[in-house]
């Protein structure tokens, strides 16, 4: 190196020029450098998640989060271990030391879950053992998923703001949200989630709800939240197409409570048979709908998107754009 020395001493000029090249040419690559704030890393840790319908967290807790916990406890490498038991539903999160193999760590749990099969209770859905992906972001999905029962129990019910607040704060727990600030951090995100600025519409919306008004058809508008539907419809610009509006918070029963429908309906002023309910919710809209003799139609735009894992009647047409409902329209109906 004494040779660059040299030169530099000797030519000055020149080892500013390379210096403030160098310079230049790092600052431009720094503002090219990629982030991924999910890079690939291998986490060890696997999720059992256990469904069981109608149980009460506690009896959740004693007879499958526990006793998987028990099953899994001895396997090698384990960093942490901890559970999240809520309505119906059982997930146990086993975090291993980084050195341990992903694969291989999820494996031996799925052994363990299959060896303690025989003593959980009969009526439960069979567990599934995921491996953390940062790639696949499987938390929020696995979040939402776990909480699920808790709408589900409620649906039919009085409508209560308690629920939406328990099912917040679970999605929170399951991703690792922990202490006293949990709940008031749900109330927070909950009221908030009703703010009109959070959602996009679908592209498909405006120019099939146009295409429907514009055939004489009308429009009526049955929500399960808490959100103010006149305003949801200045926001959108849905006014002149929509009919009647019933929000749950302001009748006071969720979806597919009877009289959620009947309220609707009698506000277009038709009766059940010449109506068409369509909606992405197999329990909420569809079942809902067809008690009070409505017709149905489920919307499934993507493969995930029933949250209740319920089959649809053989009878329902599904369709998975908005486009597709135009055909199976005609005059004098009310949607």
């Amino acid at each position: 190196m004494q040779w660059l020395a040299s030169i530099s001493v000797r030519r000055p000029v020149f080892a500013t020029v390379i210096t403030l090249s160098l310079t230049v040419v790092g600052a431009f690559a720094f503002t090219r450098l990629g982030l991924d704030r999910f890079p690939k890393v291998d986490f060890p840790t696997v999720v059992v998640t256990t469904r069981f319908p109608g149980a009460a967290p506690e009896e959740v807790e004693t007879e499958v989060s526990d006793k998987i916990e028990e099953a899994v406890n001895t396997i090698s490498g384990i960093d942490e271990l901890r559970s999240n038991s809520s309505e119906g539903v059982s997930q146990v999160i086993i975090a291993f030391l980084l050195e341990k193999d992903g694969d291989v760590a999820a494996q031996e749990v799925r052994d363990r879950v299959n060896r303690v099969l025989p003593r959980l209770p009969r009526t439960i859905e069979q567990p599934t053992v995921e491996k953390f992906d940062p790639d696949a972001a499987p938390v929020m999905t696995l979040a939402v998923s776990a909480a699920a029962p808790i709408l589900d129990a409620a649906q039919g019910d009085i409508y209560d703001p308690a629920i939406f607040y328990r099912y917040t704060a679970q999605i929170i727990r399951a991703m690792g949200g922990q202490g006293l600030a949990v709940e008031p951090c749900a109330v927070e995100i909950y009221e908030e989630w009703a703010t009109n600025q959070h959602f996009e519409m679908y592209d498909d919306v405006p120019d099939v709800l146009a295409e429907i008004a514009g055939r004489g058809i009308r429009i009526g508008l049955i929500s399960n939240s808490h959100r103010c539907l006149a305003s949801f419809q200045e926001h959108f610009e849905l006014a002149r197409f929509i009919s009647a509006a019933v929000s749950s918070s302001q009748h006071g029963y969720l979806k597919p409570h009877p009289s959620i429908f009947q309220a609707a309906l009698h506000l277009l002023g038709v009766p059940a048979g010449e109506a068409v309910m369509v909606g992405d919710s197999v329990g909420q809209d569809i079942e809902g709908a067809r008690r009070v003799g409505m017709r149905a139609v489920l919307v499934r735009r993507g493969a995930h998107d029933e949250p209740f894992g319920r089959e649809v009647a053989a009878e329902v047409p599904v369709i998975h754009s908005l486009r597709q409902l135009l055909p199976l329209l005609s005059a004098g109906q009310t949607l």
